[in-house]
């Protein structure tokens, strides 16, 4: 199912837990291995991490580093 649009918090709430909820596709799958190896979390820490990540960059609320 696809994520939602919007910037509201009941939206990326919503678009967390499809994440969490889905089937990784095979590309999001290989970043949760990669991002847990890389940072010494556990994978479910590490699919919870990304999952909030792409939920704030789809309502576009992610900071970008300057």
């Amino acid at each position: 199912m696809p994520l939602k649009k919007g910037k509201s918090k009941k939206t990326v709430k919503e678009n967390i837990k499809e994440l969490l909820s889905s089937k990784p596709s095979k590309k999001r799958a290989k970043a949760e291995k990669t991002y847990a190896k890389n940072t010494g979390n556990s994978p479910k820490k590490a699919k919870q991490t990304l999952a909030i990540v792409i939920a704030l960059s789809k309502a576009g609320k992610l900071r970008k580093k300057s």
